[in-house]
């Protein structure tokens, strides 16, 4: 799709899209959670960057084939989208508890404020892979009569059409809805946060992108984004119920 001089692929703009409606969230919402807009304007600008480099970084390790025949695509998000959710989350988690410690709030007041606008960039990532064909779901038998509720014909990476698990569909709307958990939940909207993480592991097990596999399990292994996502979920409730001194709003 090209949009001006560049190209700019269907998957960014969606990222982008969910990006946009964060931002707005943020600064609708941050008088009501207690937070100044005006101080806390560089603190947004530091986590959508640490999201953006944690979440590319990740993708090209999980890609480094491909990128060390394409070094030119690597910052071309214009022409190469691509972003690993795992990555991006450490990045968000790395600049919140910077904030926590410069400013003394408890970082799970921080990070509950962050989570509906990260579970909005999530939604955005996977409705965009839905066209792309990234993190696409295991092709499934059709069943009699028809395909079965949750499946669809979808692409993936390769453009290659079947009767796949709809993976990034459920990721999608899982992700919109834990958003307005996250919301609903105020100061302990984190925990909408772990619920997602602990879902996208639980998707993972219905994925067939190929990724970097670990470790033994029953005399097999055991998908690296799996075991970095319950480790999310895990950390995320950790640090919600990990309670900081220190102002919660202001």
């Amino acid at each position: 799709m090209r949009v001006g001089f560049w190209w700019i692929s269907v998957y960014t703009l969606k990222v982008a899209a969910g990006a946009l409606i964060a931002g707005l969230w943020l600064w609708h919402r941050a008088p009501r959670a207690g937070f100044d807009r005006r101080t806390i304007r560089p603190w947004i600008w530091g986590v959508a960057l640490a999201a953006l480099i944690g979440g590319r970084a990740g993708y090209v390790l999980g890609n480094l084939p491909y990128f060390a025949q394409h070094p030119a695509l690597l910052l071309r998000l214009d022409r190469l989208g691509g972003l690993h959710g795992g990555g991006a989350m450490i990045g968000v988690l790395l600049v919140a508890g910077l904030w926590s410690a410069m400013t003394h709030r408890s970082v799970a007041v921080v990070v509950s404020f962050l989570s509906p606008a990260v579970l909005f960039v999530a939604a955005g990532a996977w409705w965009g892979c839905i066209d792309a064909g990234c993190a696409w779901g295991r092709e499934a038998l059709a069943a009699t009569g028809g395909a079965r509720w949750e499946t669809r014909l979808l692409p993936d990476i390769y453009q290659t059409l079947a009767l796949r698990y709809a993976v990034q569909p459920a990721g999608a709307i899982g992700a919109l809805i834990l958003s307005l958990l996250a919301a609903a939940l105020g100061k302990r909207g984190g925990l909408a946060l772990a619920l997602y993480w602990l879902a996208a592991a639980g998707l993972t097990l219905l994925r067939a992108d190929p990724v970097p596999m670990i470790g033994t399990v029953m005399q097999g292994s055991i998908r690296l984004d799996t075991v970095v996502s319950l480790a999310l979920a895990i950390g995320m409730v950790v640090l919600m119920l990990h309670k900081v001194k220190g102002k919660d709003g202001g």
